[in-house]
């Protein structure tokens, strides 16, 4: 029986994390890992050996192993939409590993690439363009790239914080307005719409400019009012509120992170109320607003609000390792309940691809940094 292939390992992973992540057999990993490098030591490269291992690489959290991959393949005659697929993934990953000054010039590059090859009307980017193994939410229209690329290469806001870190915000956002200017809004671009001025608006609250983030508020909430058939125009309503909640906790305007946090809640609520009747996306949707509602409440250290979204969340069964920490934070600070802490620890770190919490993303630890029960609880058996 010959050896599985790298495809074939990776999709007996994906199936395993989808069924029970805590069930996974990671040793299976290690293994494609090594199929991977025997075909590209035989120079056996085609786009699917390279999507799935880069897949692969993924769920080992190896992103340096991801770019020598990327850099590699960008080496070899390409279609366009291969460049621009593992363009923008080598920008992501040098914006993961905190490469700041390498993501930014990989992106400008990029940009200046796609602004050469366009107009490209005979593309349609389609909606597993860049993420071909995760599942959507929801359905979205594919794109011409005229209307869309642009917007795709930029959107990122991890990678919009390589440009902050490194003192080009303002390039930054000038690239934003330009192009927010340029682009005509559509339906089909309203996806990616929505995600860009939500990274504009986190950009803007890295640069202290609270009121100017506030204004964009205003244009993610016009996003969510331009079809109310819209399937994601309740979840954009809830990224609004969100990003709100974040600008007003920066501004340390504490009375109106807990109004807006309280009007949230309710309408979050009546959608609870309902969740037996939806459908597993609509659910996924449901878990992933209450804890990015959540979040920023947390962030606030208003620690009684941001409970019970977490909690609603992790109920519904969102599989976010920072729906676990930051609840057991938040109950850290407040109640000093061990028991329930360790125990919501011990559920959610075999969410993590790393195999533990990076804990110090919840200064609420800080006390119990050296406690032997906690340093076991944080790292997956």
């Amino acid at each position: 029986m010959s050896a599985p292939s790298i495809v074939e390992i990776v999709e007996t992973y994906r199936h395993q994390y989808v069924q029970d992540a805590r069930q996974t057999d990671r040793s299976m990993l290690e293994k494609g890992k090594s199929v991977l490098y025997d075909q590209i030591e035989q120079a056996s490269w085609d786009s699917e050996m390279v999507h799935r291992g880069k897949e692969l690489l993924h769920w080992l959290g190896d992103k340096a192993e991801i770019v020598k991959l990327l850099q590699k393949y960008l080496l070899l005659p390409l279609s366009i939409q291969e460049e621009a697929w593992a363009r923008w993934h080598l920008t992501d990953n040098l914006a993961m590993l905190g490469k700041n000054i390498k993501a930014v010039e990989s992106q400008k590059s990029y940009l200046h690439w796609a602004t050469r090859i366009l107009p490209q009307p005979e593309w349609v980017i389609s909606e597993d363009w860049l993420w071909d193994f995760l599942p959507r939410r929801t359905k979205r229209e594919d794109v011409p790239a005229d209307e869309g690329l642009l917007f795709e290469i930029m959107y990122d806001g991890t990678q919009a914080q390589c440009w902050f870190k490194t003192g080009q915000s303002d390039a930054w956002l000038e690239i934003y307005h330009n192009l927010m200017k340029d682009i005509a809004p559509t339906s089909r671009n309203r996806f990616i719409r929505r995600y860009y001025v939500r990274s504009a608006i986190i950009v803007l609250g890295w640069c202290q400019k609270l009121q100017e983030a506030l204004l964009e508020v205003d244009n993610l909430d016009q996003i969510s009012r331009e079809d109310p058939d819209w399937s994601e125009a309740f979840e954009t309503w809830g990224d609004a509120r969100c990003v709100e909640m974040d600008a007003y906790g920066r501004m340390n305007e504490i009375s109106q992170v807990r109004q807006i946090a309280k009007s949230t809640t309710s309408r979050l609520e009546v959608q609870f109320e309902v969740r037996d009747n939806l459908t597993a996306e609509e659910r996924r949707v449901l878990w992933g607003l209450y804890h990015n509602a959540a979040a920023p409440i947390y962030r606030a250290k208003q620690y009684d609000l941001a409970i019970p979204l977490f909690q609603r969340a992790i109920e519904l069964g969102i599989r976010s390792e920072y729906s676990y920490l930051w609840l057991a934070a938040s109950i850290w600070a407040t109640e000093r309940d061990r028991d329930k802490v360790l125990s919501l620890l011990e559920r959610g770190v075999f969410f993590s691809r790393f195999g533990q919490y990076r804990i110090n993303k919840a200064p609420e630890f800080s006390d119990v940094a050296d406690d032997p029960e906690f340093c076991t609880a944080i790292k997956r058996p």
